[in-house]
């Protein structure tokens, strides 16, 4: 169970923690003042999560195209939230990931990663037998992925901006 059901009990008020059943971890995460942020952003969040979906789409209409990457692909009958915009370094690509994330910090673009979180690199998996290699797919995924931030306060031209910063990366390889 998430925390929602907890923070819909919380405002700006003091509360008396005893009175509901919370694990530890959450009170030092999670103060009053955030959880009366993270209420009001709930009643939001469709909102939210549409601008998203349609910074995603408009990425993904202006990248789709490059060599070198792959775009997220959006089954018709599923919806993606799209917390951030993920890409994919090709196997076959010119360039590696670290360069795309140091010219697109030059650009002034925030990104992120999934590294390392590959199931096999787990601290689990000598419990379970899995060894590097045993998941080439999963492992190459989590190496060579790239997070784009798609706030939902992005203006087209920034999203303009992310899409010709990248395009002029590939042009440097293709």
């Amino acid at each position: 169970m998430g925390i929602y059901p907890y923070l819909q009990h919380l405002d700006l008020e003091e509360y008396n923690a005893d009175s509901i059943s919370i694990r530890p971890e959450y009170f030092k995460k999670y103060s009053n003042l955030r959880a009366a942020i993270g209420r009001i952003q709930l009643k939001k969040i469709d909102k939210i999560i549409g601008k998203r979906i349609n910074h995603a789409r408009y990425l993904t209409k202006n990248l789709e195209y490059l060599e070198g990457i792959q775009t997220p692909y959006e089954p018709a009958d599923r919806k993606h939230t799209f917390l951030q915009y993920p890409l994919l370094v090709e196997r076959n690509s010119r360039f590696k990931r670290n360069q795309l994330v140091e010219y697109l910090q030059k650009c002034g673009i925030e990104t992120a990663s999934w590294s390392n979180i590959a199931f096999p690199t787990l601290s689990v998996r000598e419990s379970l037998g899995y060894k590097e290699g045993m998941a080439p797919n999963t492992e190459y995924c989590s190496n060579n992925n790239l997070l784009i931030p798609i706030y939902p306060s992005l203006t087209e031209n920034e999203l303009g901006y992310i899409a010709e910063c990248i395009e002029n990366f590939i042009k440097i390889y293709y």
